[in-house]
């Protein structure tokens, strides 16, 4: 895989790709979400909201919650309150929610964004955070390689990896108070993967995916070559497979003593 990946403003763009794909697992997503929201957060920002339905779920518990994207294909299918911005320059006065919630979203910033959104995210909330991360991602595990341009992109869209400890000291002035993971999910073999795209040229398909550099959708996969049929085999046979626990949550409380006022 390249040293970095570009960032992908393109997925953002196509309303498909804002959460029209509903799965078990994302409901468990949802829940967890939901579970791990404390009570007294009254007032609550979400940041990188897609189609709104942790939202709408949020706002059904109670909550008075703020929708935001970057997107306005992803604001369109949301109907509550929502505000059309950048995570990484949200136009909301300091400390003025109750929490901020952002949810599989830093893994899509490039490093200068993830900075600011940090920044933005802590500035505005007066007691809580909670975020969401894919868990230790191998994105070498979804990687495309665009049949028009070359440019390498993973499925989704994501660029950064998250390990549990990095999440620990990610924002200055909040301390973790509750950490929790996803479903276990089995990889391809890092080896054998290697082989299947390198020699065998059998990439990561969705067709919802795009590349960040020419907009071109990846073909439809055809008949497996005999390389790829040879790694998928020992794949499936083989006890070895790396294992993760994900997406990883964790729930962060502000306990520096500069707490911004409430307005």
């Amino acid at each position: 895989m390249p040293r970095t990946l570009p960032y992908n403003r393109r997925h953002y763009e196509e309303a498909r790709n804002c959460g029209a794909c509903w799965t078990s697992k994302e409901q468990r997503r949802l829940e967890t979400v939901c579970t791990l929201t404390p009570g007294e957060a009254k007032v609550i920002l979400d940041v990188g909201s897609g189609g709104g339905k942790f939202v709408t779920a949020l706002r059904d518990r109670g909550h008075y919650v703020v929708a935001t994207d970057c997107s306005a294909a992803a604001m369109s299918l949301y109907g509550g309150e929502r505000v059309l911005c950048d995570a990484a320059a949200l136009p909301f006065p300091d400390g003025c929610f109750d929490m901020v919630t952002c949810t599989e979203v830093l893994e899509h910033l490039d490093d200068e964004r993830l900075a600011h959104a940090l920044r933005e995210i802590a500035r505005l909330a007066r007691s809580y955070v909670l975020i969401s991360v894919p868990n230790d991602e191998d994105l070498n595990q979804c990687l495309v390689k665009c049949h028009s341009c070359g440019q390498y992109y993973t499925l989704y869209g994501h660029i950064q990896t998250f390990q549990p400890g990095t999440l620990d000291n990610l924002l200055p002035g909040f301390d973790v108070v509750r950490k929790d993971f996803g479903d276990e999910e089995i990889e391809y073999n890092r080896l054998l993967l290697w082989v299947r795209q390198r020699i065998g040229a059998r990439w990561a398909y969705w067709d919802c995916a795009i590349c960040p550099a020419c907009g071109e959708q990846p073909r439809r996969l055809g008949r497996r070559g005999i390389v790829a049929l040879g790694c998928d085999f020992l794949n499936n046979r083989i006890p070895w497979r790396p294992r993760r626990r994900t997406p990883m949550y964790v729930l962060y409380r502000r306990t520096d003593s500069t707490q911004p006022p409430a307005d």
